[in-house]
Parts: structure tokens; sequence; C-alpha cells
């Protein structure tokens, strides 16, 4: 009997998620005899490391500093979050992200804490007058800045719209959303580092024989002639009965991966109007 094949592209959190998602589901399967052999899965990463974006370096001073997404919105209440504590995730301790850290690195340098924490409480007193006036409408975190006038707080907005929300603008930040964060203004984060996590799913993936191989960079993804797929790196192609490719949205728009034209052309009208954060 052919054991199939499946093989994920990438192997940040959307990739270990998928990685023990199916892990679950085949032994599930298995258990109920729904299936008699385990598929092959296959993790291709184009990187020496495992995360994606989302990575923990140690500095030479001992401070840990988290690299890309590395806070909980919502805190406890965040959905991945929860996910993580129901496998009995070891994560460590967590802190809430507030005005008081030491510092937070934006495109505009580090902005002192007492500055940030002052600038933040201005924020909030204007978004409780705002609120008092007009209990129904939001208003973006720019506009709401701009309501002060102080060249200050409008940079404060525009660093915590690129660190909170990692967007570009604070005119595309909801006041609301901002300020009805139960985490607060940047949300919750592991104390450790969101290494913790990743170690974590790593483990828990290969505990599924999730085969994740680093340095594997993937060329382009094609229908083959026996309906399987042929998936070309930059060292060697390989055969998949399915793939699931969880490339960046910065990949797939600059043609970094290539694609059968079919596919191209349906997956272009889905990217269209998406915008890539800083």
């Amino acid at each position: 009997m052919t054991r199939p094949g499946i093989t994920i592209i990438g192997a940040g959190i959307t990739g270990l998620t998928a990685a023990i998602t199916i892990g679950e589901g085949v032994e599930q399967m298995l258990k109920d005899g729904r299936i008699k052999i385990r598929p092959d899965m296959t993790v291709l990463e184009s990187t020496n490391w495992i995360g994606g974006r989302a990575r923990t370096q140690i500095l030479s001073n001992g401070v840990t500093v988290d690299a890309g997404p590395h806070w909980f919105h919502g805190g406890k209440k965040n959905p991945l979050y929860q996910w993580a504590c129901k496998r009995h995730y070891d994560l460590g301790r967590v802190t809430v992200d507030t005005a008081t850290r030491r510092f937070n690195q934006s495109s505009a340098g580090a902005l002192p804490p007492e500055q940030r924490e002052w600038a933040l409480n201005r924020l909030f007193e204007l978004y409780a007058v705002w609120k008092a006036r007009e209990p129904e409408r939001d208003i973006s975190l720019r506009d709401l800045a701009e309501l002060s006038k102080s060249k200050l707080i409008i940079t404060v907005a525009e660093e915590r719209a690129n660190n909170w929300m990692a967007v570009d603008h604070a005119n595309l930040v909801s006041s609301d959303e901002f300020w009805g964060d139960d985490a607060g203004s940047g949300g919750m984060q592991l104390e450790h580092g969101v290494e913790s996590l990743i170690a974590n799913m790593t483990r828990e993936a290969e505990f599924y024989k999730a085969d994740i191989q680093l340095r594997q960079p993937v060329r382009g993804i094609f229908r083959a002639a026996d309906n399987r797929f042929k998936i070309v790196g930059q060292k060697q192609n390989t055969m998949a009965d399915y793939v699931i490719n969880t490339a960046s949205i910065g990949v797939l728009k600059q043609g970094g991966m290539a694609l059968d034209t079919d596919v191209q052309s349906q997956l272009a009208q889905v990217l269209d109007g998406l915008t890539i954060a800083k």
C-alpha cells in the first residue's frame, strides 16, 4: 500500500499548527480504523530556524528580545493562548504590556518609557472625552491623537500602530479596539519570549511524526501528470499528494513562489487589496 504524502510549506506558527492539527486527525483516524497507515508529513522551511517571523533572541547583555509577532491581544482570552493552554504547553510566566516597559523600538527609534506613559495617559483621556460625547462612534487612533495637537502624542500613536497592530499608520487602528483590549495597549507577552511557544509546538509536531526540514526554500508548486503535486525546491524537487502552503502574503504577492497559471490567477484576486505591514 502506497503511503500518501503531505507537504507543508513553512515552519512558522501556521505551518506548525497545520502539522499538529493534521497529526491529531491522523491519530484519531488510525484509532477508528478509517485509515490503515500513517501518511508521510514533511514541513519545508526556507530559513535555518523554526517559528517564521516569531522568534526570540537574547542580546549580549542578557536581555530577551522577541522579533516579529510576540503578543496576545485580549490577554488570556486570546484564542491562540487558550489553544496553547488546552494543550498543556509550558509557556512560563506572562506579563501585560504597559507604557512602563524599559523601551519599545519603533521605526522612529526608541521612545523613553516616561514619554510613552505620559502620551498614552493623555490619549486615554481624549478617548474618554470622545466616548462621552460620541458613545456610538469609533475614531481612529491617529484622529484621536491629532485632537491633542501634540507631536509627541501623535508619534506615540503611530508607534503603537506599528508595534501593537503591525500596521503602517495609526489611522488604520480602531480606538475602541485599542482601548478595549483587556491586556492593555500592547497585549499579553510571554516573559521568557515567544520561543517557548514555538518550542512546545515543534515538539508536538514532531510527536506526530512531522519531518521538519530547514534550509529548503520552495521555488514553485505545480500539478503533475499523475494528479500529484511537484514541489520545486532550490536544492531538490519532491512529490506530494497534498500541499498546504503557508507562505506569507509578501512572498505570494511578489512572485517569490511560482504556481500553476489557473491557481495564480485565482490567487491574484484574493491578494488584491491586501497590504503588507512593515
